[in-house]
């Protein structure tokens, strides 16, 4: 018997002041396309980020599109699209999840996915 898996998850936040944060979770990023890439996973579950104390979506929406281009741009090279999940107050209503994605501009590899998490969601078409 063989089983596949339909995706693949990872817990990474954009959502870092810190640029050196931000550029370890791009990192993991990319590690984990690796890793979906090897288990012959087309999809991944991500995320945007946690709210952090003193900062809005407003602050640090420029960290979460740089993270997910860089992302979704290695994630497409190597058959991957990325799945913007809508948990938190970074992402958590439809509104910020478009607003995402089309600033990623990338939206064939980067599409959203819908609560319940389990469920994996169905990318939009475009």
């Amino acid at each position: 018997m063989q089983v596949w898996a339909a995706v693949y998850s990872i817990g990474n936040d954009f959502f870092q002041p810190d640029p050196e944060e931000r550029a370890l979770q791009v990192k993991a990023m990319l590690e984990a396309v690796d890793v979906a890439n090897a288990l012959e996973v087309g999809l991944m579950r991500v995320f945007s980020g946690n709210a952090k104390e003193g900062y809005s979506l407003e602050d640090g929406l420029e960290w979460i599109v740089d993270g997910l281009i860089k992302s979704a741009q290695y994630a497409s090279r190597h058959g991957v699209v990325l799945a913007l999940e809508n948990h938190g107050l970074m992402a958590g209503r439809s509104d910020q999840v478009r607003g995402i994605i089309d600033a990623v501009g990338i939206s064939r590899r980067c599409a959203p996915t819908w609560t319940p998490a389990t469920s994996c969601g169905k990318p939009e078409s475009h």
